[in-house]
């Protein structure tokens, strides 16, 4: 993976980082760019994800390691952008719904006022961005390097859609996905979001393998 070829837009998307999560994210991809009203966007596909499901104890180190090793090289392949949307897909039977995560409150108040109404979609904070529950930013910290969802070359938005089944999702599915992208960018596109540096690891960790929504919101 490398930045040969990789249109120079200023929003990238980043799909497949889980292998089992490629097809979908394709599907989103379709969606979001077939009516060709988005030209700045454009789309990473990481070929050889790695798996998404829980690793033994034994194989924890690994994992680790390997997640580290293919988000710096995301990083790499990514350059200099005004944003990139880390996509991913859960389950839940109640679906499609979506946690936003991000590590700037700027950007995540202005998702927050876009979605007000939505209970389909929860604000989650990395670092100083998470204001807690009476904010409607939850907290989470993330096993993805810092010098990656804090990187001064971009504004890192992590997209995980929960749909009900395993797949590759529906036609339903990706139009939710690819109007919650188009709703991130325009948030962005709005103002300059400040990078905050973290206080604290505290919340729930993001992105693990295998991960389930409860329907109860919080």
């Amino acid at each position: 993976m490398d930045r040969a070829g990789l249109d120079p837009a200023a929003t990238l998307l980043v799909i497949g980082v889980h292998q089992e999560e490629l097809s979908f994210g394709e599907g989103v991809a379709t969606a979001l760019l077939d009516p060709g009203d988005l030209p700045d966007v454009a789309v990473l596909r990481v070929p050889e994800g790695i798996s998404g499901r829980h690793p033994r104890p034994d194989q924890r180190f690994r994992y680790q390691v390997q997640h580290e090793a293919l988000y710096r090289q995301i990083r790499r392949a990514a350059g200099r952008r005004h944003l990139l949307i880390d996509l991913h897909r859960g389950t839940d039977d109640g679906g499609p719904c979506a946690d936003i995560i991000c590590g700037d409150g700027h950007l995540l108040a202005a998702l927050g006022r876009r979605r007000r109404d939505d209970s389909r979609v929860r604000l989650v904070g990395l670092g100083d961005a998470a204001g807690g529950r009476r904010s409607g930013v939850l907290a989470a910290h993330t096993v993805i390097p810092r010098d990656v969802w804090d990187s001064p070359d971009f504004l890192f938005v992590g997209l995980e859609v929960y749909i009900p089944s395993g797949n590759g999702g529906s036609a339903n599915d990706w139009a939710f996905a690819a109007d919650l992208i188009k709703d991130i960018i325009a948030a962005a596109q709005a103002g300059t979001p400040e990078h905050k540096s973290p206080t604290n690891d505290e919340g729930t960790p993001w992105p693990g393998p295998a991960r389930t929504r409860s329907t109860a919101r919080p």
